[in-house]
């Protein structure tokens, strides 16, 4: 997605994410002097699901009040392009931060349980936990959650590809539904990669999914 539509009042700063049908940009905005992120999609060129996703998304970030969820502007239209504010949040995705030693890094899981704990007692769930989607700023001990619930009850499982999938849990690869439970496999997935320093890709998925004797066995001699 290209930014030919963005209104006179902003400034492109840089690009963030380019899916295509959807993008996320940092930029100046004029009215308030500041930069902020504008997260876009294209609402003609978008599956339905994704449309529906996008709109969700904002919807729950909008009616959750949260200290780790950025807050947004209603949506606004321009041709053809949906498009909101959201305030730039500092730091770096989940594991990539200045966290050092291990209860540098039990301390900063805590903080991301703690967070879906108080998520979930409002009776919502994130539902897209993977590392991108996790920022953590070491110098301000910040923990934010981008994305909240974009995928909702529904998930495009179509659309994921690469490591984006395999956050994703079996069952709601299979059945494209998700709930609270599928926040519980993505955190699992995110305390791997932290306190391993490994990334999760195939092999060590299956490994860790594994429900064999034998396989778990080979998993834990390894």
């Amino acid at each position: 997605m290209n930014a030919s539509w963005f209104p006179a009042e902003y400034k492109v700063v840089r690009e963030l994410s380019d899916r295509g049908d959807r993008g996320t940009f940092a930029a100046l905005s004029s009215r308030s002097g500041k930069q902020v992120v504008l997260k876009a999609i294209d609402e003609e060129g978008s599956a339905p699901d994704t449309v529906f996703a996008f709109q969700r998304s904002h919807e729950l970030m909008r009616s959750v009040d949260l200290p780790f969820v950025p807050k947004v502007s209603p949506i606004r239209r321009e041709g053809n392009v949906l498009f909101f504010e959201s305030e730039l949040c500092p730091g770096l995705p989940f594991g990539q931060g200045a966290v050092k030693g291990h209860n540098g890094r039990t301390r900063l899981l805590a903080e991301l349980f703690l967070a879906l704990q108080k998520l979930h007692s409002v009776g919502e769930f994130h539902g897209n936990l993977k590392p991108g989607n996790v920022l953590f700023d070491a110098g301000e001990a910040r923990l934010t959650l981008l994305d909240l619930g974009f995928w909702g009850h529904r998930v495009a499982t179509g659309g994921l590809a690469g490591r984006d999938s395999l956050f994703v849990p079996p069952e709601v690869m299979a059945t494209g539904l998700a709930d609270v439970r599928s926040d519980f496999y993505g955190f699992g997935l995110l305390a791997f990669e932290l306190l391993t320093g490994l990334e999760v890709d195939t092999e060590s998925l299956a490994l860790l999914t594994a429900t064999d004797r034998a396989t778990a066995k080979k998993w834990l001699e390894a």
